[in-house]
């Protein structure tokens, strides 16, 4: 992944292409703004972007954006958190960011969790002036509150979405054949 997010930053995104289509387009389309390098990062976004419009939608405003972001789903390590977004660079006119996600965490949780961070990086994709991780904290400082931990921000904008990711799943349901990754110990 490490080379995959050098490579990313020296040649930066594709340009010109479009929005896929529909959720299912997604793991074939050819140059997107949200990437995920292995296996079970791809399933959760395929999964979180067919079962949840609210996810999708945001998906799609991120391929109008100049922020990319990269997916990352493992177990924790250290981490008393289940999603984070952290900032990795700016380069060639993009923003790079890192969405990771609890795997361990049941399999509509990891979409809600999913759906708040895709969220927060609207946020800084909203906000030319992010080109830090400084930079990102001072903004999610003046558009949110500080959380229960140092460099720890929260939103009412990715609370909301959260919620509604849930409503999403509660009407359609988590894919099915998408089961929770088994417990680590």
């Amino acid at each position: 992944m490490i080379l995959t997010i050098l490579l990313a930053l020296v040649l930066g995104p594709a340009t010109g292409a479009a929005t896929p289509a529909s959720p299912s387009d997604w793991e074939h389309f050819p140059s997107h703004h949200v990437r995920a390098e292995r296996q079970e990062a791809r399933r959760l976004v395929a999964a979180a972007a067919a079962s949840s419009a609210t996810v999708w939608r945001l998906m799609s405003d991120l391929e109008r954006t100049s922020v990319v972001v990269y997916v990352e789903c493992s177990p924790p390590i250290g981490e008393r958190r289940h999603g984070r977004l952290s900032f990795l660079s700016a380069a060639g006119g993009h923003r790079y960011l890192s969405i990771w996600i609890d795997q361990q965490r049941s399999v509509a949780e990891r979409i809600v969790l999913f759906g708040h961070e895709l969220q927060h990086a609207l946020e800084v994709a909203q906000a030319p002036s992010v080109v830090s991780p400084q930079t990102m904290a001072v903004h999610f400082a003046t558009i949110g509150w500080r959380a229960h931990r140092r460099h720890t921000f929260e939103t009412e904008a990715a609370l909301s979405v959260g919620r509604q990711v849930r409503r999403d799943l509660a009407e359609h349901g988590p894919p099915s054949g998408f089961e929770a990754a088994p417990k680590m110990d």
